[in-house]
């Protein structure tokens, strides 16, 4: 079992849609 720490940056860039790293963030998080 992995374990992975994401910071509040990665998930507000992963959740919001106009972020500017939003199509490099979300790929992270659905990893998990």
């Amino acid at each position: 079992m992995k374990k992975f720490l994401f910071d509040t940056s990665t998930l507000v860039a992963a959740l919001i849609e106009s972020h500017p790293k939003q199509t490099l963030a979300l790929p992270w998080l659905q990893r998990v």
